[in-house]
């Protein structure tokens, strides 16, 4: 995905789909840039809970409001 399709989902409760046909329910809370991710590329932060989680951004396959 393009960071400018995942925007609008910033600060919302979503279902994000890996390329993995991974799925988590949880809040999009920020972007990280490639210099301060651990895998080395864009990604977002999830607030899953009880975990923030790191999503490459190019291994993201869908997001939905939840």
């Amino acid at each position: 995905m393009k960071v400018s399709e995942i925007l609008p989902f910033l600060n919302h409760d979503v279902v994000i789909c890996d390329i993995d046909d991974q799925c988590f329910k949880g809040y999009i809370t920020n972007f990280v840039d490639e210099f301060e991710a651990s895998s080395g590329k864009m990604e977002i932060e999830a607030d899953l809970g009880d975990v923030l989680l790191g999503i490459p951004i190019d291994e993201i396959k869908s997001i939905k409001y939840a």
